[in-house]
């Protein structure tokens, strides 16, 4: 809002509301208006209404102070247009007023309406008297901001004061104040009346005594005064100085806490002052500032889990949360009862053996001992033993491992590089048969403890079996009767071989004497055979090897003999 110029003529003492046009595009409106002496302004604000709904409003009250007159200008633009037979109506805090809009922008006249205005000031409000015995200060509020104010004491005029109202009793005993608010038209009526008299002396001999983690004494000695005390009231807390407040009710010496409407926390330390109040509700100065800490309370039974079997060690997570007891400054482990030493959150415990134990913890703080947790059942969770498999022949074989000292072990077994065909438990050296020859096989172990928990299967381990003997022999050869063995191969099996050649007749039965064999079949029998006469022979090479897996080749030969 900006100012503008309009008719400006002064009415009757008061505010008038005097012309009202619009500039040539209907997009501002002046008005005029003209402020009187004496006239009382309330908060100075202008209020502008539209057909009854608030349109525009300026609060420069410097433009409301004083004589003479003054005109405003409001900017309201062509998006809300004035309209022919508007109604417009501006007030102040204490002139309403109402004109019609005729618009066109001529100066129109204005039908103004004016109520009877009390411009004397209201009737303050005394809040408060604070002070001492040489000077009081007088709190006041409301009475429509009067210039100044007529103390009474007693009843009798002591004078004009402006704020701050501080004023001289005529003594230190008891007196009562009254206000009453002026300004160049007047001076309103009395206020309320307040009583006075010298604050009574602050509390002497505070001392404060934790006589439990939740609870604290509090002595003192109670002082005369002026008029009779009523109650003491206390400031305590956990910071200095204390800030939380509670009247007991009376002046008793000492006083407990905790009492209905406070808790004392245990292991902490508190702050007390005490002020009294005497009859006037005159609240003395506060004591000198005292402390005591309350001790902690036995720690109660925590929470316990175990949260870790690993190998070689348990791992154990507590706390003391809901316990309803102190805080704890050490935890100490016992196992079946007897204790293993001080232990914190997330701590480890080697067992001195893989058996089932109970386990439970209690805390310790300055007060004791405190109580046992629930026991909770633990055992070291065994490592997987490391197999290993060991062919024992074509079909067989003896799987061997570290057994733990208790508990099972349980294996995973077939043809797959990460075996999941279960074969239930074992043991160490156990022999595992009907294998196929030459075949590849993996297993995995896990060990279980007595309750029934295992880190997992460890890494597989493979074996194969056996091949199968494969013994290859040239053909024999004759010369003149002389039968000449050249060596064989052989392949297969494990080990050391061993093998014997048997000659027969061509036309079978019993084999012929002698017998050869050597102890190397790759290089075949230890002599050739002679043989005197003709026909057809067979012969037979057998070889075993080391884990008695035989293999045979046969064949025959013609003998020319000589």
């Amino acid at each position: 809002m900006g100012k503008g110029s309009g008719l400006q003529i002064a009415i009757g003492g008061v505010l008038g509301l005097e012309s009202l046009r619009t500039n040539a595009s209907g997009s501002a409106l002046t008005f005029a208006f003209s402020v009187a002496t004496a006239y009382h302004l309330g908060d100075g604000t202008i209020n502008v209404y539209r057909n009854g709904s608030p349109w525009a409003t300026d609060a420069d009250a410097t433009a409301l102070t004083g004589d003479g007159t003054r005109s405003l200008t409001f900017e309201f633009g062509n998006a809300t247009p004035l309209n022919h037979g508007d109604a417009i109506r501006v007030t102040t805090a204490n002139s309403p007023a109402m004109f019609t809009f005729v618009g066109g922008g001529a100066v129109v006249p204005l039908v103004t309406q004016f109520p009877a205005t009390n411009i004397i000031p209201s009737v303050p409000t005394l809040v408060s008297v604070i002070g001492g015995v040489s000077t009081l200060t007088l709190n006041v509020t409301g009475g429509d901001s009067p210039t100044s104010y007529r103390v009474f004491e007693d009843g009798v005029d002591k004078g004009t004061f402006t704020v701050p109202i501080v004023v001289t009793p005529a003594d230190g005993s008891k007196r009562s104040y009254a206000v009453a608010g002026i300004n160049a038209v007047g001076e309103s009526h009395k206020s309320n009346a307040i009583v006075w008299s010298t604050l009574p002396p602050a509390p002497t001999g505070l001392m404060a005594t934790a006589t439990a983690p939740n609870g604290i004494s509090v002595a003192y000695t109670p002082t005369a005064s002026d008029h009779a005390l009523s109650n003491t009231s206390w400031e305590y807390g956990t910071t200095n100085p204390p800030t939380t407040s509670h009247s007991i009710g009376s002046t008793t010496s000492p006083c407990t806490f905790p009492d209905p409407i406070g808790t004392i926390q245990q292991n902490t330390t508190y702050y007390f002052r005490a002020r009294g109040m005497d009859d006037l509700f005159q609240q003395s100065p506060y004591s000198e500032i005292v402390s005591t800490t309350t001790p902690p309370a036995i720690p109660g039974a925590p929470n316990l889990t175990l949260i870790d079997t690993g190998n070689p060690n348990l791992t154990f997570h507590f706390n003391y949360f809901g316990s309803g007891g102190g805080l704890a400054t050490s935890s100490t482990l016992y196992r079946n009862g007897v204790s293993v030493g001080a232990i914190t959150d997330g701590g480890q415990y080697t067992p001195p053996d893989a058996d089932v134990a109970t386990y439970t913890i209690t805390g310790t703080n300055v007060t004791g001992e405190g109580n046992q947790s629930a026991g909770v059942q633990g055992q070291i969770v065994l490592a997987a033993p490391t197999p290993t498999l060991t062919a024992l022949s074509q079909t067989q074989f003896q799987l061997d491992f570290d057994a733990p000292a208790t508990g099972t072990v349980e294996a995973l077994f077939d043809g797959s590089a990460t075996p999941v065909t279960s074969i239930g438990t074992v043991t160490d050296n156990q022999l595992l048969s009907g294998i196929p020859v030459g075949a590849t096989r993996y297993i995995r172990l896990r060990a279980v403890n007595s309750l029934g928990q295992s880190a997992g299967y460890g890494a597989p381990a493979s074996g194969t079996t056996d091949s199968a003997i494969v013994v290859t022999c040239p053909p024999l050869t004759d010369s003149a009767g002389t039968v000449s063995f050249a060596p064989c191969s052989v392949t297969g099996g494990t080990g050391t071989y061993s093998g014997t050649c048997t000659i027969y007749p061509g036309g079978g039965g019993n084999p012929l004497s002698p017998t050869m064999s050597g102890g190397s079949p790759q290089a075949g029998p230890s002599s050739d055979w002679t043989y005197v006469g003709n026909g057809v022979f067979t012969y037979q090479f057998d070889v075993t090897d080391s884990h008695g897996n035989t293999g045979t080749n046969t064949g025959s030969v013609t003998v020319s003999g000589v």
